[in-house]
């Protein structure tokens, strides 16, 4: 598929799904262009991501903090990234609508200290304007 320039956007929720339903799936993970893991829940799925990182992560993954992910991109090493946050990174001012199934927070807790900026040169989702229920 890669020769004809095909993409394909795939989400899982552990690694054993992959491995059950795709028995080379090794090959689908070295050959992805971008990686990114968010929560790692058990000590076992944290063993694995640290055994498949080998040491490029100043910290073991079991220890990510909720905020956190690990983005790996082709040619990069695995980078902890703080996750955007849409309420609060000026970046997504004004480009949502209320979510009425999201509690409203105290300010204190969404302050812009908290969230690392998003470099505004990236276009998001491939438009400058999308709205996020």
């Amino acid at each position: 598929m890669r020769s004809y320039g095909a993409r394909v956007w795939t989400f899982w929720q552990d690694l054993s799904q992959l491995a059950a339903i795709y028995p080379d799936f090794h090959s689908l993970i070295n050959n992805s262009a971008t990686l990114q893991q968010f929560g790692v829940p058990s000590p076992f799925a944290a063993k694995t991501l640290d055994e498949f990182y080998a040491g490029y992560l100043l910290k073991p993954v079991y220890d990510i903090a909720p905020r956190e992910l690990v983005l790996t991109r082709t040619g990069s090493k695995p980078q902890i990234m703080i996750r955007p946050s849409y309420l609060a990174d000026p970046l997504f001012a004004g480009l949502y609508d209320r979510n009425p199934f999201y509690r409203e927070r105290p300010p204190s807790l969404l302050e812009a200290s908290n969230v690392r900026r998003l470099n505004p040169q990236y276009e998001l989702f491939g438009t400058a304007r999308r709205r996020e229920c």
